[in-house]
């Protein structure tokens, strides 16, 4: 998790003017800790909470400071968090809080096993994972619990999963996905199953093949394969249902990034792209 803190302008990138409008970026005045490996996460009130991370090159030491950014007052402080963490993830959950799961306090530590619930005004520390969690992905199911999804711990890469269960503040074992796996994406589909693409095995080989997790049967099944494996990269869902996944890098170590994406109109690279998706998203 090595991390090197680039301290610049903070930039917003405003899209008035229609769809088609070309961005432009504009400054704006910076937060006042440099970071990397934090998060930064929207809530209901249009502000945002920017929290944890690397705050030394290296990546030697974590922050527990978060900051919240606000249209006409720039970046402000914000509430502690419980732990110092980088390399967490941050999940909205309903009612404008956030729930932070994981990272490490420092480079080389083990991962945090933590978890805790801020809003705009404090963070409490909720109930513990299993294990601690970092690579991990993090998504909000159709029901306003999180999904809490593999990662690489002290005891190497994992395949296991968590439910937070908001509305008893703690995590509860759910079935485990059939491959272990870090660095890949998890994303909610429109049928409220969840789409987890890509990653590394223990070796750090990328994963070409893709899981389907469904939250009512609780249950794993293939979702088919990509075009190539990948890891470290970007997956949203778009408008009519589709996931695209964008970049990534082929193993875990290489500095060689992939400049392919699926979908395609094509169902040969992904069975779950193009056609494959919508119909999955109709069962």
């Amino acid at each position: 998790m090595r991390s090197t803190i680039a301290l610049g302008l903070a930039s917003l990138l405003p899209l008035a003017g229609g769809a088609s409008a070309v961005p432009t970026v504009v400054p704006i005045a910076p937060p006042a800790v440099p970071r990397a490996a934090h998060t930064a996460t929207a809530l209901p009130d249009g502000s945002v909470l920017v929290a944890g991370g690397c705050i030394v090159d290296g990546c030697s030491r974590a922050t527990a400071t978060t900051e919240l950014h606000r249209d006409g007052s720039g970046f402000v402080s914000g509430p502690r968090l419980t732990v110092p963490r980088a390399g967490h993830t941050a999940t909205p959950l309903p009612g404008g809080a956030v729930l932070v799961v994981g990272g490490y306090r420092a480079e080389g530590t083990d991962a945090l096993a933590g978890a805790e619930v801020c809003t705009a005004a404090s963070c409490r520390a909720v109930g513990g994972l299993r294990v601690g969690r970092g690579a991990h992905g993090t998504v909000r199911l159709a029901g306003g619990d999180a999904l809490v999804i593999g990662d690489v711990g002290p005891g190497g890469v994992v395949a296991t999963v968590d439910r937070f269960a908001r509305n008893r503040n703690l995590f509860v074992p759910r079935a485990s996905m059939r491959a272990a796996r870090q660095a890949h994406t998890a994303t909610l589909l429109r049928d409220g199953r969840v789409l987890v693409v890509g990653g590394y095995r223990a070796d750090g080989r990328a994963i070409g093949m893709a899981e389907l997790y469904d939250p009512r049967r609780n249950t794993w099944t293939p979702g088919g394969r990509l075009g190539e494996g990948r890891g470290k990269h970007a997956a949203i869902r778009l408008r009519d249902g589709r996931v695209l996944v964008v970049g990534g890098a082929p193993d875990a170590e290489t500095r060689a990034a992939t400049r392919s994406s699926t979908p395609s109109r094509s169902c040969r690279k992904a069975a779950w792209s193009s056609a494959a998706t919508r119909r999955e998203s109709s069962s």
